[in-house]
């Protein structure tokens, strides 16, 4: 294939948003020789996450198959546009159906599709569009933990659903009662128990990623009537000050929840007892107990506050059972991961010496929040939290991890600590602070998961070439 780099990228524009991929591309001059080489996992180096790698090799297999089949030879390297109508009008819009962000264009369908070909009708029962046979499968098999987050299952079914809002009924902007029925759908599709938690997780992750969907539809009329409208100075809900306040709740870390028969529910609720009144449980039989009675645990940590949760669950002053949670819920042995990664980190961001007298991860912190322009003390500091989210104070070497201003876990090793931080966004389902950029790029980094990233936070990982394998750190806790 005689395509030049710039036509490659036309292409991967058609299927691509992360402009962090794309400057690879362009980085690394992927002409049409070089495309054609790009034919398996192992080559594909500059996507971060396996889901891209997959979507990418299926996108570059069916541009290859209709190559071979139609004999598509595009020599002309200074029109881009006749690149978008060779093949992007004539393969793409051809094959957009269900398919999620990754590999279904936008600008294509704003171009052919008008207003009177979008049937503008929402149903009075939202039905969820064609699913791809592996997530029915899973949803057959009953396999609902591969539709928690950070799950590729999850962010696909979301992107099909939020495909078929905005291309299908021209909705940006659902009312509460759409949101609501859309997630009553999910929740039916997948076949859980229609209650109002599980509703409400599934509408907040499509409310979040239709979010993002409008910045990219930033120049739709609508959008822009709104930004107009809502986007002066004094309109929106005020900044929350963080004086007297207790740390926000994220439903989007929430995890799915079963629901037992009363017998079932019982019998867990007296393990959950027998871990809170008998301190000298032998370990063997303490983790086992704990594994058991997650589904406890998780429903108190969103109706009761954190000083309930202590005193109900006094298993959270122990970091062994902290870091075992967070295995359970996330799959990662977080311990190993910083462990892991604070050094390589330090390698990679630190340009000269700096804090040297400092432990490696509170170096790390100082440097994050000086690269970030962020006051340190709200993570750690020598005297009391300045904040209701998770953050160390060190006293007579001694870390305490502090959240809505009470000492949840103490420690003595400054890599645990900083973990403990890390678990305590996990275990108690936090929302980040707003000017929290260090925890949101660490939190990041060590799971994985790069939806928390600005953009100045992926410029970073970029300029410092820092890498990000949700796979690599899974090895560790294997």
């Amino acid at each position: 294939m005689n395509w030049s780099c710039e036509q490659v990228i036309e292409w991967c524009k058609s299927f691509i948003y992360d402009d962090f991929i794309i400057s690879q591309f362009q980085e690394h001059e992927i002409d049409g020789e070089t495309l054609f080489m790009m034919d398996s996992i192992e080559k594909l180096t500059l996507f971060p996450k396996l889901k891209q790698k997959l979507l990418f090799l299926r996108e570059r297999e069916k541009l290859f198959r209709i190559n071979d089949d139609s004999s598509i030879i595009i020599t002309d390297s200074s029109s881009s546009s006749t690149l978008n109508s060779r093949v992007s009008s004539s393969y793409f819009e051809s094959q957009i159906n269900f398919l999620t962000d990754n590999s279904m264009n936008d600008q294509i369908l704003e171009k052919s599709s008008t207003k009177s070909e979008i049937n503008l009708t929402f149903p009075d029962q939202y039905v969820i569009p064609t699913l791809p046979n592996a997530l029915l499968e899973d949803i057959e098999a009953g396999a609902i933990h591969k539709f928690a987050p950070h799950h590729a299952n999850r962010q696909v079914l979301i992107d099909i659903i939020a495909h078929d809002l905005i291309n299908n009924f021209n909705l940006l902007y659902p009312t509460r009662k759409q949101f609501d029925d859309i997630g009553t759908a999910i929740v039916r599709k997948l076949k859980l128990p229609l209650t109002k938690d599980n509703v409400g997780i599934w509408k907040d992750a499509i409310q979040t990623k239709l979010k993002r969907k409008r910045f990219e539809h930033r120049d739709n009329e609508e959008v822009k009537a709104y930004q107009s409208r809502y986007s002066k100075f004094g309109s929106g809900r005020p900044v929350k000050k963080m004086t007297g306040e207790v740390a926000e709740r994220d439903r989007q870390k929430q995890i799915m929840l079963i629901t037992y028969d009363d017998d079932t529910l019982i019998v867990i609720q007296n393990k959950a007892k027998k871990l809170r009144d008998d301190p000298q449980l032998d370990l063997t039989i303490l983790l086992q107990l704990w594994k058991e009675t997650l589904h406890v645990r998780r429903k108190a940590i969103r109706n009761q506050t954190t000083s309930e949760i202590l005193e109900e669950f006094p298993g959270y002053k122990d970091p062994m059972l902290i870091f075992e949670e967070v295995k359970m819920i996330m799959g990662a042995d977080l311990r190993a991961v910083v462990r892991r990664q604070i050094p390589i980190l330090l390698e990679k961001i630190i340009a000269t010496p700096a804090f040297i007298t400092d432990s490696p991860p509170i170096q790390l912190i100082r440097v994050l929040c000086r690269q970030f322009d962020e006051s340190i003390h709200h993570l750690y500091c020598n005297t009391s939290p300045s904040s209701p989210y998770p953050s160390m104070v060190c006293t007579d070497n001694t870390i305490n991890v502090y959240t809505d201003f009470l000492s949840i876990v103490s420690t003595t090793s400054p890599d645990d600590g900083l973990a403990l931080v890390l678990a305590m966004y996990v275990v108690f389902e936090l929302n980040f602070p707003k000017n929290g950029r260090a925890i949101r790029f660490l939190y990041a980094i060590m799971f994985g998961d790069t939806k928390y990233l600005s953009n100045k936070m992926r410029s970073l990982i970029k300029e410092k070439n820092i890498e990000i394998y949700t796979e690599q750190n899974r090895k560790i806790c294997e």
